[in-house]
């Protein structure tokens, strides 16, 4: 059955609803958990503090994990965890002082045992089903039966429901409506479930009136949709030529700003070369002279103060490029707005043909999935032709129809990977174009296709890949990544780097003190030692990198990524997608297959300041570990 036939039946329609009304109810108990949670974790955290006392106030052993929790095999089943030090014992305990039914299967893989003391979510996901992923840490990141079995299963949110089996009913029925064989919901079971999640709502005191008269819109209002081709195509048309015409003259004016940039820039490049150099020999003799102390040359003396008002020269002039080019890109900056609000005027235009075609299927699909509501503005037009493009900041989940152009600015190699027993490959890559950047992974057979027409810093059209919520936390980056398979179509772009797009990798760094386990970062630092390193099966090098923060990490490498690297004397290391770990109380980062790792990088803000650093006062510091 077509989609526009299958809109036709009204319980299909009904079960649609029913999905929605899921994902509203859901974003009405946000609040109410997120608070709960919190104040939850606070108990727990001052009985069990006030149980150990000592060093490991706020902390656990940091050794044990969820594979060291056993079932007693008693009657009734009882939970146990021989921690050496005693203190994941008093975690252990009070966390199933408020389960419900603490005697039976527990999901303890959900949590990070090491974050108990920190992340009032790792200790919630307890109580929630199997399958809860550790980055999620946020209401808004849990399904409807996350947030149900929390409420359920938790003592703390459930001596406060007056109806306990209205949510043991609510689960049930989500498991219904989305295992449905053929997605159908009669009008009476749907009018029966919408009335309990508002009073599900009511029996908590979540008076959000914008949810409750969501829930009753969705339940007495039908999903009007209709299919007119004709007027689709018109619409297609109109926004295709408005587009192209747009397009045409933004590129005009984008060329002539372009290259006075570009010019500038290579201006500004020239300027710093020159007093990189300058540098390197004032400190050159800045060293012969503090090692020479004997020397008393007043031609020197002269010769340094000369030097010192060269640097400040040509420091002087680099700053004032700096400026011509701030001052190009807000130009440049200033006509994108008055472009975005001529798309605006389009898309108003949009608008009125949709509402007489009754085309709201993509309405439908993002709410369906928890997504965005579509708007007038430019960022929801998916009306592709070989011109007008996409951002990639506009991309989102269950979007259809889209198009990028962008620059490959990072490539990994072909990883290897286990899952339920059986092996498969991987291979990673970086897209960039002016909004931002995106990570893009490509499984199985497809991997070798996508590594020999993917090439770096080559800029490539690329559509019909699955847009899915970013599974890793990496500060500062995209909040989705891109699944390529066989369908995903890749172009290579053959003109002009006219849009001046990035040819470098997006990095934002964290300073090493401020690194937290089980999370992705960007990290740069000076290498401190290295060392060859086996453990087990795993064969690499271990490398102490260093920052001005007083604090050191070890990074964890594969021979593969070093064997062209020259890690002697001190180079600085920018680390490009690191996932930091915690051990049994080993801390350390991992570079991921989709990582990157520069050397003695030229184009990374701070790299330069940091190695100087080191050289003038790093080297001399006794390092902490994290």
């Amino acid at each position: 059955m077509s989609t526009p036939q299958r809109f036709q039946d009204k319980e299909y329609r009904n079960w649609v609803k029913c999905s929605l009304a899921l994902n509203v109810m859901k974003e009405g108990l946000h609040g109410y958990v997120d608070t709960g949670v919190k104040k939850l974790h606070v108990d727990i955290e001052q009985k069990v503090t006030s149980a150990i006392g000592g060093p490991f106030v706020g902390k656990t052993c940091g050794i044990c994990t969820w594979k060291n929790i056993k079932k007693a095999r008693s009657n009734p089943i009882t939970w146990n965890i021989n921690c050496s030090s005693s203190v994941c014992d008093k975690w252990l305990s009070q966390i199933l002082a408020v389960h419900y039914e603490p005697n039976i299967h527990i999901n303890w893989k959900n949590a990070d045992m090491s974050c108990w003391p920190t992340d009032p979510y790792e200790i919630a996901k307890v109580y929630m089903p199997k399958g809860q992923d550790r980055t999620r840490n946020h209401p808004q990141e849990l399904d409807a039966p996350a947030v149900l079995s929390l409420l359920k299963y938790c003592t703390w949110f459930r001596t406060s429901i007056p109806n306990v089996q209205l949510l043991s009913d609510l689960i049930d029925f989500r498991n219904e409506v989305l295992h449905s064989g053929e997605l159908k919901v009669q009008d009476s079971n749907k009018d029966v479930w919408i009335d309990r999640m508002i009073q599900l709502l009511s029996d908590l005191n979540v008076n959000d009136t914008t949810v409750q008269s969501e829930l009753n819109r969705i339940k007495c209002e039908d999903i009007d949709v209709s299919f007119r081709e004709n007027e689709i195509k018109a619409l297609q048309n109109l926004v295709g030529s408005k587009l192209a015409e747009m397009t045409g003259e933004i590129a005009s004016l984008q060329n002539i700003q372009i290259e006075q940039s570009k010019e500038t820039t290579k201006h500004a490049e020239e300027v710093k070369k020159s007093l990189q150099e300058l540098k390197k020999v004032y400190d050159k003799m800045e060293s012969f002279l503090s090692k020479n102390s004997d020397i008393d040359d007043i031609e020197i003396t002269r010769n340094m103060t000369e030097f010192k008002k060269d640097i400040h020269s040509m420091q002087e002039e680099l700053s004032e490029v700096k400026v011509k080019v701030l001052s190009l890109e807000d130009q440049l900056e200033k006509h994108k707005e008055e472009t975005q609000l001529q798309f605006k005027g389009v898309g108003k235009q949009i608008s009125a043909l949709e509402e007489k075609s009754g085309n709201n299927m993509q309405l439908i699909y993002q709410r369906a999935s928890g997504g965005a509501t579509a708007s007038s503005s430019s960022d929801s037009l998916c009306i592709k032709s070989d011109g007008p493009v996409d951002d990639i900041s506009s991309l989102r989940p269950y979007q259809k129809r889209w198009k990028i152009r962008a620059r490959v600015t990072n490539k990994s190699r072909i990883t290897s990977y286990k899952k339920y027993g059986n092996w498969g490959q991987r291979i990673n890559f970086t897209f960039a174009d002016a909004s931002g950047s995106i990570n893009a992974v490509a499984f199985g057979e497809t991997v070798h296709k996508f590594d020999d027409l993917l090439q770096e810093q080559k800029i490539y059209y690329v559509s019909n890949a699955t847009i899915d919520p970013a599974k890793t936390n990496i500060s500062g980056g995209n909040s989705y990544d891109m699944k390529i398979n066989d369908d995903t179509n890749i172009k290579l772009c053959e003109e002009d780097d006219s849009l001046a797009l990035p040819s470098q990798i997006p990095f934002n760094s964290v300073m090493i003190d401020k690194l937290k386990p089980g999370r992705l970062y960007d990290v740069i630092g000076v290498v401190k030692d290295h060392r060859e390193k086996t453990v087990r099966r795993w064969n690499g090098v271990e490398v102490l990198i260093v920052d001005q923060s007083r604090k050191m990490v070890p990074l964890n490498l594969i021979k593969k990524d070093v064997e062209n690297v020259d890690l002697r004397g001190n180079p600085v290391v920018a680390v490009k997608g690191a996932w930091l770990k915690n051990s049994h109380g080993h801390v350390y980062l991992k570079m991921m297959p989709s990582g990157k790792l520069l050397v003695n990088p030229a184009d990374i803000d701070g790299a330069d300041l940091l190695r100087l650093w080191f050289q003038r006062e790093g080297r001399h510091i006794e390092f902490e570990k994290i």
